[in-house]
Formats: structure tokens, C-alpha cells, sequence
């Protein structure tokens, strides 16, 4: 049970996540990952958190390679938990839930023929792999009436060297429940390599970790890619994490992500607007605008100082960026990557890299 909540009181208790994280492979089927598992864990804590998903963590499976010892998990490991929803609907014959989360981060490889992903499995041998294929297994599920809203995460390469049967062990499609939904993200576009690097924790800044950049973009994208009715939808996530992926890459090597949803029908809402209201201060919830919009914060520590003025790093022309004070000599100014220069009266020049993630200058 998540700690300071009861029993009865999640915000989603009808939803569900199955997470795989899979950093270890057979030497030479695939090198080892540094931040998949890492991924699949801070999935997870999104997933849990009141200020989350809000999820029952009784209905998240979370599935990770170990550090040692046999390679798992395998395909049929990570069905058998999604069987369970089959068994529990053909059973009951009414829904399981409301939202099936699916987050699978790892090696990944794409049919050179479609535009899937699918997670190559930590028991696999080469030629071919052994996988499990992310959009069909999310289109199986969602075309059985299960769930209303099926969303797909892909922290994967989608690279197409490399033959592997692309397939499920799950039942083909039945009946799905009326007006279902489905969101499918992926860390990048078919035939390209996703990128991990060390990123601050999404929940603890101060802390370094390897993950996906598109996992890290994600997270913080569930948590406050804000529109302008205050909710965070798969409308509002798609832009904001293509901006996010975007600006922690450099020019010369920029993947973006690719997404898959239904845009002629109202969006699926990972925030409402109340809950946005209950859990932000109205300066939490314009910084979240501003990310949504592909700024990034930039906090100048100016002493004394009170007229902060920002400058082009290449031309010095004066710009007008959306500033707040927040305390005496200091001023939070919101940027898209690039080189700045930050002036005080009196002081010196000071020239700043942005490069997409919240950070602070004194001058």
C-alpha cells in the first residue's frame, strides 16, 4: 500500500501497469543497458504516487532482469501476467478496468516490413530474436473488452537489423468495449537507436541516474505537460515530450519520439484540471505551461540586483522571455535550448548553455 493512503481511496483504482525493465542480455545477442531497469522503476513510482498515476500498486506488476543469474525475463514470463486480464474478463464477462498501462524498456527491434517495436527478451539468442511485439500485444488487449484506454510505452531502439518473428501468444482480437482508446508512444521513429545518458531523477533532482531520455521526457510529461483547460492529456504528452526528447539531444543527433492515438476522439486525460488545481500552486502549474510549450527554467541567483536583462548568445540583441521573481534577487526566466547571456546592472556578462533540464546561474 503507498504510504499516507488507504485502502479505497487510490485516484485510479481501476487501473493497471505492467512494467519491464531489462538491462541484461547473453553476451552476444546484446550489450548490457544501463537505464532500463531504472526506467522501469521510475515508471513504476509515477504509476504509485498520489500526485501520480494514482494507481493501486496491488495492480502493477513490475518485471526486471536481475543483475545475475539466468536471463530472464522471457516472453512467456511477461504474457503470462497479461493472460491474467483474459482469464479474470472471459470469467466474469465484464470489464477488468478502466486503463492498462504498458511500459517495456530495453533492446528493441522493428519489423523492416511495419512500424511496430518490440522488446527483445533477456533469454533471447540471436538470429532470430526473441521478443515480445509492443503494438500488437496493446492492439490484442485492447480489442478484447478489458479495458476502455490502452497505453503502450516503448523505451526501445527500433532498429531493423536483425530477422525475429514478429508475434503474440496472446488470443487474436475479439469485441473491444465501445469508444475504446489506445495511445502508443515510442523512444524513437522506426529504424532509429534510442539514447540513455545520465538524467536527474525525476523525482529527486539531486540524483543522477541512466535512463531512456525518452523514459525521463515521459515522466516528467505525465506530471506536467499542462494544457491550457489544465489537464495533462495524450494530446498535451505528445508535444511535450517530443520538445523534452528534443532539447536533452544534440542538433546533430536528434531522435524524436513517434506517437500513435486517435486524435478524431476527445484525448485520454492522465490529469484532470481539479486534481491539477488541488495539487499545484498557480506558479507550479504556469511553469508547467511553460514546459508544455518547450521552455526550459532557468533560476539567476542577481544578489541585489532587480533588473535582469537576457541576451541572444550569438547576435547579444536584448530578448523578452516570460520572467517571475521569486525572492529578493532572484528571478526564474524561461528558455528554449540554446547560448544565452545574462546582464545585471554593473555586472559583467555571463554566458549560459541551456540545454533542456531546470537549472541555476548566479551573477
Amino acid at each position: 500500500m503507498a504510504v499516507g493512503i488507504a485502502q479505497g481511496q487510490y485516484l485510479a483504482p481501476n487501473d493497471h501497469a505492467i512494467i519491464v525493465g531489462i538491462n541484461r542480455y547473453r553476451t552476444g545477442v546484446a550489450a548490457p543497458l544501463n537505464g532500463a531497469v531504472n526506467d522501469a522503476k521510475l515508471f513504476r513510482e509515477w504509476a504509485i504516487r498520489p500526485d501520480g498515476g494514482g494507481l493501486n500498486p496491488d495492480n502493477v506488476t513490475l518485471i526486471l532482469s536481475p543483475d545475475n543469474g539466468p536471463f530472464v525475463p522471457s516472453r512467456d514470463e511477461i504474457e503470462t501476467e497479461i493472460r491474467q486480464f483474459y482469464e479474470r474478463g472471459f470469467e466474469t464477462g465484464q470489464p477488468v478496468g478502466r486503463r492498462l498501462y504498458l511500459f517495456m524498456a530495453g533492446h528493441g527491434i522493428a519489423p523492416p516490413d511495419g512500424n511496430d517495436c518490440s522488446l527483445i527478451t533477456a533469454n533471447s539468442f540471436a538470429s532470430p530474436y526473441w521478443v515480445v511485439q509492443g503494438g500488437l500485444t496493446a492492439d490484442r488487449i485492447r480489442k478484447q473488452p478489458f479495458f476502455e484506454e490502452v497505453v503502450l510505452f516503448m523505451a526501445c531502439c527500433r532498429d531493423v537489423n536483425g530477422s525475429a518473428p514478429f508475434l503474440s501468444g496472446l488470443p487474436e482480437a475479439g469485441q473491444p468495449l465501445q469508444n475504446s482508446k489506445y495511445l502508443h508512444g515510442m523512444a524513437v521513429k522506426w529504424a532509429k537507436r534510442a539514447i540513455e545518458k545520465e538524467l536527474p531523477n525525476p523525482f529527486d533532482r539531486a540524483q543522477l541516474l541512466w535512463q531512456s531520455v525518452f523514459s525521463h521526457a515521459l515522466i516528467k510529461g505525465l506530471m506536467s505537460a499542462i494544457d491550457d483547460n489544465g489537464e495533462v492529456t495524450s494530446l498535451s504528452l505528445k508535444n511535450f515530450v517530443r520538445k523534452q526528447v528534443q532539447a536533452l539531444l544534440p542538433p546533430d543527433d536528434n531522435r524524436p519520439p513517434d506517437f500513435a492515438l486517435d486524435d478524431t476522439i476527445p484525448p485520454i486525460v492522465f490529469r484532470e484540471a481539479a486534481r491539477t488545481a488541488a495539487a499545484s500552486s498557480p506558479g507550479a502549474q504556469e511553469s508547467a505551461r511553460h514546459a508544455a510549450r518547450g521552455l526550459t527554467p532557468v533560476e539567476i541567483n542577481a544578489g541585489a540586483a532587480t533588473d535582469i536583462e537576457v541576451l541572444d548568445g550569438a547576435s547579444l540583441n536584448k530578448l523578452d522571455p516570460p520572467m517571475e521573481k521569486t525572492a529578493t534577487g532572484t528571478v526564474k526566466v524561461y528558455l528554449k535550448p540554446g547560448l544565452y547571456v545574462f546582464r545585471a546592472p554593473g555586472q559583467q556578462l555571463v554566458p549560459v548553455r541551456v540545454l533542456g533540464e531546470a537549472t541555476s546561474v548566479t551573477i
